[in-house]
């Protein structure tokens, strides 16, 4: 289980749930590096990266030209074939889709002829698979299950031939084993979420076939196949990866309900409750939340599980109090957390650096933020010490970090912050609604601190990005639109800002939008507009109605109705 925080940011802007897969150059396929058009087979060189590293647990040696170097300590003469097979320099020599890369570790763990070692490129599918690789990234669930029964195969032969292995080496191996199947779960299940983030049809065709696999291993379960448990947990993951809350807390609650008929392995039934647990915290429901904690718990008690999976058990407890507005417990339990967390891990350890994360956020929503700001400047220092500035936990304690510069009117440390953060995303990630929140933000700085040309490019081109991915009327579309229509009245543009105001106004014709802080924002830009007209009285009296609308918001619209008071303070002057 996976849990990091980054909530400080929907401060400024709609929080950004989706972060896209990156190509980081460490897994990059020689053709991106070259700038060449990518295809199926760039993700296979990049799923074969992960494996790799994560049967090595170091980053894999490369030559761009001849391709990637296996190690000796990869033994096994399939696997061998399998991975040469993945990392290929060219990629007419790789398997052309994930379903034969499966294909041939299903027959590697299964001591079946591997393909990978009579040419490599003997599987062939059809277009279906080139055109939609949200399909790829639906396969690559199942690869990682056969990734791990193939190296835990091969684990247990080599151990078979050592009869002097102790008790506390087989964990130490297993722990080490859970590590390595994480980062390929974690990459994987980040491409899935930019498959499914991407555009409509390819999120309703993600979650479709989510869906329909959730359904087939449900029913293989029912039907006597308890080895598809550990799938049921993947799955729960990827729904909450995909911030599919609403279908992770489906899921999870129906996989509970099949616990003791169908005998669920107990470390499955805590990860799944935890899982559980995040979607609880995510719609609204803290308290069930909680009580899935602590029924996890349990479970970890009774199998005397090893200390790290306590901390995340805790850190997730913290979570769930915190939800519940208990904002003070949680930060002294999180503080528990951290400090264990040091023992067991040490000061420059990923795990350390997302604890601090979640303390920075608590911290911020209880109004402390100097502490805020340092531990969140601590867990960045963290993951730059250990190679990770480019990883998703860097990025969201980079963006929280940027926030709360902003807030604080350090403009030139949130530039600073937000200018690293936008181009971190924008060389190793692709477009997307939670890139468009992140530019929109930076293009209010730019306004603030007087670049109007800076801001409105960037405003402009959150704009575009958040209507192509989630719509004219989304939560990122409309807090940027809004923001540029404000630029457009600062620039003198005033016959653009009122079509745009009129247009904004139009798209927000939904229910559903007329309760939430965007009217609010727009009738500020028009209050503004209107000013900018000459009309200051209809200006003042547009402001007394943005209060009045905001009450009952309550703190949600706090910087909202600041501005409208700074605003009527500037136009009573004139």
């Amino acid at each position: 289980v996976k849990l990091i925080d980054f909530g400080v940011a929907g401060l400024i802007a709609e929080v950004e749930d989706d972060l896209s897969a990156p190509a980081t150059l460490a897994y990059a396929a020689p053709e991106q590096l070259r700038g060449d058009p990518v295809s199926t087979a760039t993700d296979i060189f990049g799923i074969g990266m992960l494996m790799l590293e994560a049967l090595t647990e170091t980053v894999p040696t490369r030559d761009n030209e001849a391709g990637v170097h296996i190690p000796p300590q990869v033994r096994d003469s399939d696997l061998r074939a399998i991975l040469g097979c993945c990392l290929n320099a060219d990629p007419d020599h790789r398997y052309e889709s994930v379903n034969a890369l499966s294909a041939d570790l299903r027959n590697a763990l299964e001591h079946r002829a591997v393909l990978a070692r009579n040419g490599g490129t003997a599987y062939k599918i059809g277009r279906f698979f080139r055109r939609y690789r949200v399909v790829s990234a639906v396969v690559g669930l199942l690869i990682i299950s056969l990734v791990v029964g193939l190296v835990a195969s091969l684990t247990f032969a080599e151990r078979a031939r050592d009869a002097a292995v102790l008790a506390k080496s087989e964990r130490d191996v297993a722990i080490r084993e859970q590590r390595r199947y994480a980062v390929m779960q974690a990459a994987l299940q980040q491409t899935f979420q930019d498959s499914a983030s991407s555009d409509t049809e390819a999120a309703n065709s993600a979650r479709a076939l989510l869906d329909g696999l959730a359904e087939r291993t449900l029913q293989e379960i029912a039907d006597g196949d308890p080895d598809r448990w550990p799938v049921v947990q993947m799955i729960s993951e990827t729904f909450l990866t995909m911030n599919d809350h609403d279908r992770a807390d489906d899921f999870g609650t129906r996989a509970m309900a099949m616990f003791e008929t169908y005998d669920a392995p107990m470390e499955i039934r805590a990860l799944i409750m935890e899982d559980l647990a995040q979607a609880k915290i995510k719609t609204g429901y803290g308290e069930e939340a909680e009580a899935l904690v602590m029924s996890a718990r349990e479970i970890w008690d009774t199998l005397d599980a090893h200390e790290n999976e306590r901390l995340i058990n805790r850190k997730l407890e913290a979570s769930a109090k915190n939800s519940l507005g208990l904002s003070a417990e949680a930060i002294a339990m999180i503080e528990d957390v951290l400090e264990a967390r040091i023992k067991l891990s040490g000061e420059v350890h990923p795990e350390t650096a997302t604890v601090l994360n979640d303390l920075g956020v608590y911290r911020f929503q209880t109004g402390d933020i100097p502490g805020a700001r340092a531990d969140l400047t601590r867990s960045l220092a963290i993951q730059d010490q250990i190679g990770r500035g480019e990883s998703v936990d860097a990025l969201h304690a980079l963006n929280n970090l940027a926030t709360i510069h902003h807030l604080l009117g350090e403009y030139e440390e949130a530039d600073e912050a937000y200018s690293r953060t936008v181009q971190l995303r924008r060389d190793l990630y692709g477009p997307s609604a939670g890139f468009a929140a992140l530019l929109n933000n930076y293009g209010k700085l730019k306004l603030t601190t007087g670049d109007l040309a800076g801001g409105i490019t960037l405003l402009k081109e959150a704009a575009d990005m958040a209507t192509q991915f989630a719509g004219p009327a989304s939560p990122e579309a409309l807090a940027a639109r809004i923001g540029l229509a404000e630029a457009s009245v600062m620039n003198g543009d005033l016959d653009e800002a009122g079509l745009a105001i009129e247009q904004i106004d139009a798209d927000m014709n939904i229910p559903a939008l007329q309760a939430s802080p965007y009217p609010i924002m727009l009738g500020l830009a028009r209050a503004q507009y209107i000013h900018a007209r000459g009309d200051t009285e209809g200006a003042i009296a547009l402001l007394d109605e943005v209060e009045t609308r905001a009450e009952p918001l309550g703190p949600t619209a706090g910087r909202l109705v600041q501005k409208a008071q700074t605003l009527r303070t500037e136009y009573q002057a004139d």
